[in-house]
């Protein structure tokens, strides 16, 4: 590891002033980027820029925004902006425009300090087109009442409400996490200047809000003095101040500015103290009362300022809880006595100007939940520190801070630059906040006695707030009534003739909505941009299989020149990229493909169990706590998978993702330490050590997660999908919770009588993984490092761990195909079925219908044509978002295709009324494949529009390949994995020959067939009074022709589609996070991969 300073000067000095923006500070951070602070002496605008090497250009304008009550403002402006502004008074225009820039979208996100709106763009070209437009709507948006009643709240001719963010909460409301959340703030921050409220809006304030009020919170925080130009991209400040200098001078000729370099002080008031510890008791709604009890505690920190301390306590919970030898981990999630309290739990600070922090205990023991905070702080007081583990979590911490510059360099430089805007108060801050290395170097140095203090201090002395929540069958119940007497009450109230008055209020503000900028204006003003300007980021790759359909470049073919006569054969699949870095990733994925099913069910539990268990090799017989110790030593991060993950992705027990038949684990070493890593990657083939004790404990950690899982609707609509879609044989099956609980179970009654068989399986099962022909290992390293003297090691070093190949023999790496045949041998889809499931938990409805799609992943063109033709559907602006989003009937839509599995999916989310959402759907694709010349212009699919769908799946692309670790995965898995002939910028090119006749075909083959009645796999999961009413169209119809059965609880479901009647409810309940528990869960949500 380098010891160069991170934090230094910038090699060109920059202008210290430039078009009146002001030189606030300017440093350079170690060699990841140059940071440059401006800001305007005549309105106080923010600009701050992070250079960075990347052809992707981000911005994130942050404003402060403080709310005063749960109406949910800030959360509203955000949706609102996007709606028109004074210079472009069309709603949808600036999606419409982002569409032609090599844009992706349009996005923002509401905090409870601030809302931050997103630009992201291929190169600069359309990055600079579309900044100004985009300013506009944010400082002087049209906030018209006709957009609030479609995009806030309405109430329809039904007397049902509805509206997009009305919709976004409602499905979020009565979760488990979001009333912790929202209760923990208001105790914590009680008295406070705003950190109390809900930022995103409880429904029934968004049923009396008005658009006056947004109004005036925009004039109140959307000032240039409140505002700040976030950008981390590869521009320079003088590009930057020239494309701002438009919205200088309009906002100097509308707005009289008063002392334009003072502070907009926001958040910079110290919270009331804290004086008593608070106890507070919450019940949510859930079929399910055995499991789901959660226990969060919540203390004051140290005040943002202090930096120092913040990390110091941050260092602290990832030391007790990070990792399976984490010591309150160990005591009351794997305790290896069997005395396990809970779930799982996580921990950390959480920033303000005086932060806070908080241990979440997910799913604890209901026997134990009165209990768990008594023994947390007895744990805390006996703790005994160990400092040498201390240390080792202070030096990963601060490596894996810096691959985050590496692999994810926007989105780290943006959340410290927006934090450092919200709270600093000098330009120190700023340096120290990104500077993790220094305070790790401090860390490192304090004795056993900081560390009492620091727990003494900031957890077993001051107050703290504690809540318990708990499920609740009653609280369906109620809620259920409630919902049902008031909109029965709404309607009585407002009678028959409102009620039609308000559906032609509604019909008459998406009228007004939909009024656009017409056509060849929009052309001529943003016309689409040059694709060769974008910055092409070339991997070198070295393959050790000679496979004649892998197309070489001039930079794989460099790197072949550079290792000849230096490689040596290996007995399995070895590819190389070579990239600069001071790390090196390794990428082992294990081929299960024809492992029999009885032992196929055992991969979740190998997964956990072989990354975590003793180890044998060399005669020395290494116990799991010091194996774990080491790797922690050794290693910068690690995780398992089933099925391709990135460089990102954590390790998920209950989830297979794209290439499913693939069992993947991943290691991140320092490049100096190369040959360890390959000793690792032995170990975890051939020398791990299964224990019955080791055994026991993992399998009470995986049933843990799955009760949480089993009360998330997307999470079972998801898995009951996979279950009607794939083969039993399929990892996507045999990883489902659903059955996994059953299996779980029956595996540890064997482990209690018959030890050894369950041994004896997992052994079998890592005996067929870890042959040669299942083996495809890929190596992401820096080759300029080795040096020509040593470019032999880069293969030796796997030479001298495994037995070297037989020179004769050449390799052949399996078609895709192969690896995922359980998969893609879909059943009939010409003879479907579909699923209704009321659900308890469930607030609104989800939906995924599935049908046929591509199978074969060389046909290039037929698939650009079904990306284009799904962004055009799909896209901002697009006929789903002004028809769906636009009025307001559901928070997201998606349709989806999947080459692995040979699917092409419709998602909708978040519905207040499935029947209805469902056939406006049908009517969207129908109206676009009518030959109907009077069919309205979002309908009509031509040259023009054709131009943003196909820029839309370019930017889509290339933001995939962002930097230079994920542009090697998109070419493992497009030219490896799938055995794609074209190279990545090749393909790119591609998809401007796509035209509006190949998308037609595209749709009516594809995507129409998806709302056939009785094909395809159909899964809804709904609210069981939704489910339960008289009128639920959809469902009568289709019951109707035989293809939908309907149950009113996931306990009928199971027993009748699963043969699963027997519950076990003894078990605990977890969730990887509890605030990400409800996201989507499966592939067919997302699009294929490059």
């Amino acid at each position: 590891m380098t010891s160069q300073h991170e934090i230094s000067t910038v090699s060109s000095p920059p202008l210290e002033t430039y078009k009146d923006f002001k030189l606030i500070d300017s440093f350079q951070f170690f060699n990841y980027g140059a940071v440059y602070k401006y800001r305007s002496t005549r309105t106080g605008l923010y600009i701050t820029l992070a250079k960075i090497s990347s052809p992707i250009m981000k911005a994130y304008m942050t404003l402060r925004t403080r709310p005063s009550d749960h109406d949910g403002i800030p959360h509203v402006l955000e949706h609102m902006v996007f709606l028109g502004s004074q210079d472009y008074p069309f709603k949808g225009l600036l999606d419409k425009v982002a569409n032609r820039c090599f844009a992706q979208g349009t996005n923002a996100f509401t905090q409870s300090t601030n809302t931050t709106f997103e630009l992201t763009t291929a190169g600069t070209e359309g990055f600079y087109r579309l900044l100004p437009v985009y300013l506009d709507h944010i400082l002087y948006p049209s906030l018209t009442d006709s957009g609030f009643l479609t995009e806030i709240h309405h109430i329809d001719g039904n007397g049902q409400d509805s509206g997009v963010v009305y919709n976004e909460m409602l499905g979020r409301e009565n979760s488990p996490d979001e009333l912790i959340y929202n209760l923990f703030n208001e105790v914590m921050y009680d008295g406070s200047e705003g950190y109390q409220y809900n930022y995103g809006g409880k429904v029934a304030n968004l049923r009396e809000l008005t658009v006056e009020k947004v109004r005036k919170f925009h004039h109140e925080y959307y000032s240039p003095k409140n505002f700040n130009i976030i950008v981390v991209g590869n521009t320079t400040p003088e590009e930057l101040i020239d494309a701002v200098q438009p919205m200088e001078q309009k906002i100097l000729s509308l707005t009289k500015i008063e002392d334009p370099m003072s502070e907009f002080t926001v958040w910079k008031t110290p919270l009331p103290p804290l004086t008593q510890s608070v106890t507070k008791e919450i019940v949510y709604p859930s079929d399910d009362e055995t499991s789901g009890h959660h226990v969060v505690i919540g203390w004051r920190a140290a005040p943002w300022k202090d930096l120092l301390t913040s990390y110091a306590l941050d260092t602290l919970w990832n030391c007790l809880t990070v990792g399976d030898i984490a010591p309150l981990r160990k005591e009351l999630v794997e305790n290896e006595s069997g005395d396990i309290c809970c779930a799982d739990l996580y921990c950390g600070v959480e920033k303000s100007f005086d932060n806070i922090h908080r241990v979440w205990f997910l799913n604890v023991e209901a026997d134990k939940v009165k209990l768990i905070v008594d023994k947390f702080f007895d744990f805390m007081r006996n703790i005994k520190i160990d400092l040498d583990y201390l240390r080792l979590v202070i030096n990963r911490d601060k490596l894996d801070v810096l691959r985050q510059f590496e692999t994810n360099p926007h989105e780290t430089f943006s959340h410290d630059l927006i934090e450092d805007f919200l709270y600093s108060t000098s330009n120190e801050d700023c340096r120290n906040l990104l500077d993790a290395s220094k305070h790790a170097s401090i860390l490192l140095q304090k004795d056993e006695q900081y560390w009492k203090d620091l727990i003494e201090t900031y957890i077993l002395k001051p107050p703290f707030v504690a809540l318990y929540a708990s499920p609740s069958s009653e609280r369906v119940r109620e809620l259920s009534e409630e919902n049902m007497q008031r909109l029965e009450q709404q309607k009585k109230a407002l009678g028959e003739q409102k009620l039609k008055e308000l559906e032609e209020r509604l019909a008459k503000a998406e009228l007004d909505n939909a009024r656009s900028l017409d056509q060849k204006t929009l052309e001529e003003q943003f016309p689409i941009p040059s694709l060769a300007k974008i910055e092409e980021i070339h991997v070198a790759t070295y393959r050790n299989d000679n496979n004649p359909n892998f197309s070489k470049t001039e930079y794989d073919k460099k790197l072949e020149q550079l290792l000849e006569n230096h490689t040596i054969p290996l007995p399995f699949f070895f590819q190389l990229s070579s990239i600069p870095s001071q790390f090196v990733d390794l990428f082992c994925m294990m081929d299960s493909s024809n492992i029999p099913l009885e032992l196929k069910m055992y991969i979740p539990l190998f997964l956990a169990v072989n990354f975590s268990c003793d180890l044998k090799y060399d005669d020395q017989y290494v116990k799991k706590d010091q194996v774990i110790m080491s790797l922690m030593r050794e290693s910068v991060s690690y995780s398992y998978g089933c099925g391709y993950q990135d460089h990102q992705e954590s390790s998920r027990n209950f989830h297979a993702s794209l290439f499913a038949e693939l069992l993947q684990f991943r290691l991140t070493f320092e490049i100096d330490k190369y040959h360890r890593l390959a000793e690792w990657t032995k170990h975890f083939l051939h020398d791990t050590i299964y224990t019955p004790e080791i055994i026991e404990t993992k399998i009470q950690v995986l049933l843990s997660e799955i009760p949480l899982s089993k009360v998330s609707p997307e999470a079972v609509m998801s898995q009951g999908l996979k279950h009607m879609l794939v083969q039993p044989q399929s990892n996507h099956n045999v990883t489902s919770f659903l059955l996994q609980e059953k299996f779980l179970n029956e595996t540890l009654a064997k482990l209690k009588t018959h030890p050894e068989t369950v041994i004896d399986d997992l052994n079998r099962l890592r005996n067929i993984l870890n042959k040669p022909e299942n083996i495809r290992i890929h190596v992401v390293l820096d080759v300029n490092y080795f040096g020509p003297n040593n470019y032999k090691d880069i293969m030796s070093t796997w030479a001298s761990v495994f037995n070297p190949k037989n020179n004769d023999e050449s390799l052949k790496l399996e078609p895709y195909h192969r690896l995922c045949k359980w998969t893609n041998e879909l059943t009939n889809m010409s003879e479907g079925r579909g699923i209704l499931l009321g659900m308890g938990s469930a607030d609104s409805g989800n939906l995924i219908k599935t049908h046929r799609g591509i199978t074969n992943y060389e046909l290039y063109h037929d698939r650009h044509a079904l990306s284009v033709a799904i962004n055009f559907l799909t896209m901002e602006e697009g006929p789903f978002w002004v028809k769906l989003r636009g009025k307001g009937l559901c928070y997201g839509s998606s349709i989806s295709s999947n080459v692995e599995k040979g699917t092409v999916s419709l998602y909708l989310s978040r519905v207040s009324n499935i029947s209805k959402t469902f056939a406006e759907c049908k009517a969207i694709l129908e109206a676009v494949c009518s030959d109907d010349e009077s069919k309205e212009s979002v309908f009509v699919l031509n040259e023009n529009v054709l131009n943003s769908a196909r820029a839309t799946v370019i930017v889509d692309k290339l933001h995939g390949a962002e930097t230079i670790i994920s542009a090697c995965q998109v070419r493992f898995l497009s030219n490896t994995l799938f055995g794609g002939s074209k190279n990545f910028y090749d393909s790119l090119q591609d998809i401007g020959k796509v035209t509006v006749e190949d998308v037609k075909i595209a749709i009516k083959k594809y995507i129409l067939p998806l709302f056939r009645d009785k094909e395809g796999t159909l899964f809804i999961c709904d609210n069981i009074a939704q489910v339960k009413q008289e009128e639920y169209p959809l469902r009568d119809a289709l019951q109707k022709i035989g293809y939908l059965t309907t149950y009113h609880s996931l306990k009928e479901y199971l027993a009748a589609e699963l043969g699963i009647t027997t519950s076990y409810s003894n078990e605990m309940s977890i969730g990887d996070d509890v605030e990400g528990s409800d996201e989507e869960d499966d592939e067919e949500m997302e699009d294929e991969e490059q």
